[in-house]
């Protein structure tokens, strides 16, 4: 837990550095971090650490990273029920 912490700190300060840039520097920089929080965002350890932690950080982050872990879970389509078809049969 205290490594995720950790990592979550680092982009929380990323976030905010970069958050303050004007657009092309932003896009530059802000890209590698994209990709690498995305990767990190995709353990399901990370999301529970992150749900258990995410109110010691800044409310823009919190946003932030609840919209990036809605979009990164893959949407679950809801499934039809299945219905067998049972006939029963008396008699001969």
């Amino acid at each position: 837990m205290w490594a995720k912490a950790s990592t979550f700190s680092l982009f929380e300060r990323a976030f905010l550095m970069f958050s303050l840039q004007a657009d092309k520097f932003r896009q530059r920089q802000w890209s590698g971090w994209k990709h690498f929080l995305n990767d990190f965002i995709r353990r399901e350890s990370v999301r529970t650490a992150w749900q258990l932690s995410k109110t010691t950080y800044d409310t823009d982050f919190q946003l932030f990273m609840d919209r990036k872990i809605a979009e990164i879970l893959p949407k679950e389509s809801p499934k039809a029920p299945v219905v067998e078809n049972q006939l029963l049969h008396v008699g001969p």
